[in-house]
């Protein structure tokens, strides 16, 4: 099978396409590397971001590789908004959309859809953002060629839930790369924040608790914020990490705290019983946080209180349920499973 999966921004399509790739099938991601992430792609999706004609100069450069973007037996997108408007109106994303076979949206990441399912939650990552009513038809429209509509998380069910194509969730993949062991925990306890859309995470939140924390345990712990860095960087920073700090605002966990569990790294993040109830998930390992700084630094005094041994038996917990959960393979026979029944 010859598939095209567009659209990259957390490593989801990177590690379903290894998975794929493995079970004999022909994958392409079109994507721009999602900036500083500098993400791995096959096909660049933008050529030029702050030229002053980079808008000409990208869809030109689209327009001449358009070849290597059509033909495909399955295509598979994250969202809608992987297509910046101005494209549509050289008719990049409609020949995309109609010159492949089956397409499909794995829902996962911010668009209108997404933004609805804040009416029926009590916090939400996204509360500032809005889409103009233009970008809005644009989506509409988008969402028309989807022959299905595949939810990773409770959020994206709740944003789509109305739609008749929307299938079971299939969670987020993990690497295909199995963790082997992991780090024991010494002394000082490490914390990392890995911080990239600051709203997006509740970042006001955790400032406040990691502050109550080093103001209460000291030398105990040693605290690491780390900014914007590239994706390798940042996975190899994970490799000195005891728990890391997810999010806040949101009541699942994204690809962030997959690849930190699979380091065996307890993880701080959204786990509500109602979205882990969704994607059939018992006895998550994901330490739930909201958006309340003293809640979040309470959640971390009962790990760094805990004995040694117990970290690193909840740290063994963490590998074997992304192991469990989020096997690459298992998550790539199931969208195998939606392409051929199509």
């Amino acid at each position: 099978m010859n598939i095209l999966l567009v659209g990259e921004f957390s490593g989801v399509h990177n590690n379903l396409k290894d998975e794929l790739i493995s079970k004999g099938h022909s994958v392409q991601i079109f994507s721009d590397g999602d900036g500083f992430k500098s993400l791995r792609y096959d096909i660049k999706s933008k050529l030029v971001s702050h030229d002053k004609w980079y808008k000409f100069i990208n869809c030109i450069y689209l327009l001449f590789i358009i070849r290597k973007l059509i033909g495909y037996d399955v295509v598979q997108f994250i969202n809608s908004s992987v297509f910046p408007p101005y494209y549509y109106l050289f008719g990049i994303p409609q020949l995309i959309l109609v010159l492949n076979k089956k397409k499909y949206l794995y829902a996962c990441g911010t668009d209108p859809n997404f933004l609805t399912a804040k009416n029926e939650l009590e916090y939400f990552p996204n509360t500032s953002i809005s889409f103009p009513s233009y970008r809005i038809r644009l989506h509409r429209y988008f969402i028309s060629k989807m022959l299905k509509i595949i939810p990773a998380t409770y959020s994206y069910y709740l944003g789509y839930k109305k739609h008749t194509n929307l299938t079971n969730p299939i969670l987020l993949p993990g690497s295909k790369t199995e963790q082997k062991s992991f780090k024991k925990t010494q002394e000082p306890l490490k914390i990392l924040f890995g911080v990239t859309r600051e709203d997006f995470k509740g970042a006001s939140h955790i400032y406040e608790a990691l502050d109550i924390i080093s103001d209460e345990f000291g030398n105990k712990v040693e605290i690491s914020i780390v900014k914007n860095l590239p994706f390798e960087e940042y996975i190899e920073t994970l490799n000195n990490t005891d728990i890391l700090i997810d999010q806040c605002m949101s009541y699942s966990y994204g690809m962030n705290a997959i690849f930190s569990m699979q380091k065996g790294i307890i993880v701080l993040s959204g786990s509500e019983e109602v979205a882990m109830n969704y994607i059939g998930v018992k006895d998550c390992p994901v330490i739930n946080i909201v958006p309340d700084g003293q809640q979040i630094a309470n959640k971390l005094k009962d790990l760094i209180v805990l004995p040694r041994k117990d970290l690193d038996i909840l740290k063994r917990k963490c590998v074997s349920y992304v192991q469990h959960y989020h096997n690459s393979d298992l998550i790539a026979t199931n969208f195998l499973e939606i392409y051929n029944n199509d």
